[in-house]
């Protein structure tokens, strides 16, 4: 009995193992945007950067974002309800419908990283991110359906990292394409309360010997861009690196009437409580089999972590099983 608890906790074990923890990180730019060879480049020389060219480490990025999503009633039942289908798009390849949200690099980007710079040799430089280049992020195709307790779970969709670099106000690189995130699941997302989803890093039809286009001539390809603390690539990986995002969403439109604690926006409970009796019967549909427009404005963050090698995952399992043997053996 004890050996076979072990397995099961061998087994717990290795499939917990990839999302547990986020591992660290760093970009090469290939440029020291801190301290510019342009005029009025001279921004003052951060410390903290793993050289001059590169940011210093991080653990996580920030974002915020624009989505708009399309609920269709799959059931025919007229209400929003188990088993209707969901379709989104998002970020900088967001199509805004009924006159809300933006497709616009200010509203929809990765705002910066975390721990961030504050001024001393031990913080993490960002080598001028957001004064010469910046990274944005979209997709078209984030899919799922609403589930029992009347949330969305996502399943499948492919969120696109976007690299763009400008000097003096005007873009050099606009949205090159640096890496995919292929979704895989999402956690119970409530309307008006989150949408968090999970996936793998991939580079499918991206070519990582294209070089980065910045300020200056640059060697930098996209296949270098990031980094693990260690100096390793993610290209290196191909495959085998999770993505975690976390985020908060407010507010929300509902077929384009606001809901949230904001000013101009409705504040009705019921929207936020999926244990409230009117919740499977929010006005999303005209008619049965129609649609429903959901659109939100998102914060929050994302982490990537290496994925375990299956070498790494059977020694941890053999590891467990041998504890439960020696245990056993002990007992008798």
């Amino acid at each position: 009995m004890m050996k076979r608890k072990i397995l099961g906790l061998a087994v717990v074990a290795a499939l917990a193992a990839p999302s547990a923890y986020a591992d660290e990180f760093y970009l090469e730019v290939n440029a020291d945007y801190e301290n510019p060879p342009i005029v009025g480049g001279d921004l003052g020389t951060k410390a903290g950067g793993v050289d001059s060219n590169t940011t210093g480490v991080f653990n996580s990025a920030t974002m915020t974002y624009w989505s708009t999503t399309t609920i269709t009633d799959a059931n025919s039942d007229g209400v929003f309800s188990p088993g209707d289908t969901v379709v989104g798009t998002g970020g900088m390849y967001n199509v805004p419908k009924l006159g809300v949200g933006t497709a616009l690099y200010g509203e929809n980007r990765v705002t910066g990283f975390n721990p961030s710079y504050d001024g001393t040799a031990a913080s993490p430089s960002d080598n001028a991110y957001g004064d010469y280049w910046f990274l944005s992020f979209g997709w078209t195709d984030l899919t799922g359906s609403v589930n029992a307790t009347g949330g969305i779970t996502y399943n499948a969709g492919t969120i696109t990292l976007l690299y763009s670099a400008f000097n003096n106000g005007t873009l050099v690189a606009n949205m090159q394409p640096v890496m995919d995130i292929v979704v895989t699941d999402g956690a119970n997302n409530g309307i008006g309360q989150s949408l968090d989803v999970s996936g793998v890093v991939g580079y499918t039809g991206i070519d990582l010997t294209q070089l980065l286009v910045g300020i200056n001539p640059t060697s930098t390809t996209i296949g270098d861009l990031f980094h693990w603390a260690d100096g390793e690539l993610f290209s290196a990986l191909l495959t085998g690196i999770n993505w975690d995002s976390n985020q908060n969403t407010s507010p929300f439109w509902i077929n384009g009437v606001c809901y949230g604690n904001q000013a101009g926006c409705l504040n009705d409970p019921t929207y936020f409580d999926p244990t409230s009796p009117d919740w499977w019967g929010l006005d999303l549909f005209a008619a049965a089999g129609g649609t429903g427009i959901l659109a939100a404005q998102h914060d929050g963050s994302f982490t990537f972590s290496k994925v375990p090698e299956p070498a790494t995952i059977a020694l941890l399992g053999l590891g467990l099983l041998g504890a439960g043997w020696t245990t056993r053996r002990r007992k008798s």
